[in-house]
């Protein structure tokens, strides 16, 4: 029988005869043999379980490197989230059409210790319409 490159995997070969097969590339795994005629058989790169269950284990490494890949890529944050991020800014939230500013001035005797006991708190009310607005605020000279 020519069974080259045959999928026989989980096939019942129980009391089969296979004497002078050729069973070259055919994949075996999990196959039952039990009781088979295998004289004169050709076995010539047939599949074994232990070759099977290594490609397994690879593609299963593999799949698994993806996942934790694409998990960490999806912890980062998007360019929308970082660009509201940079050093000194503040997101300021707009309700009704209005944007509130409110600012802290703290005070220190040495720069190492600022108190807030006699801070002077600040706030300015701006109007906002739908859409990006962006604020920059400096110290009058």
């Amino acid at each position: 029988a020519d069974l080259r490159g045959a999928d026989l995997q989980n096939a019942i070969l129980n009391r089969a005869d296979l004497d002078g097969a050729d069973l070259s590339g055919a994949n075996l795994s999990d196959a039952d043999l039990t009781f088979a005629a295998l004289s004169r058989t050709i076995w010539s790169n047939v599949v074994s379980q232990s070759d099977y269950d290594a490609v397994v284990a690879e593609r299963d490494a593999a799949l698994a490197a993806q996942a934790t890949a694409e998990a960490e890529r999806d912890a980062k944050l998007t360019l929308d989230e970082v660009k509201d991020l940079r050093a000194g800014s503040t997101m300021i939230e707009i309700h009704n059409g209005q944007a509130t500013l409110t600012m802290e001035v703290e005070e220190s005797d040495d720069l190492g210790v600022w108190t807030n006991e006699s801070a002077t708190t600040i706030q300015i009310t701006k109007d906002a319409e739908a859409g990006k607005k962006f604020f920059r605020f400096k110290m009058a000279e």
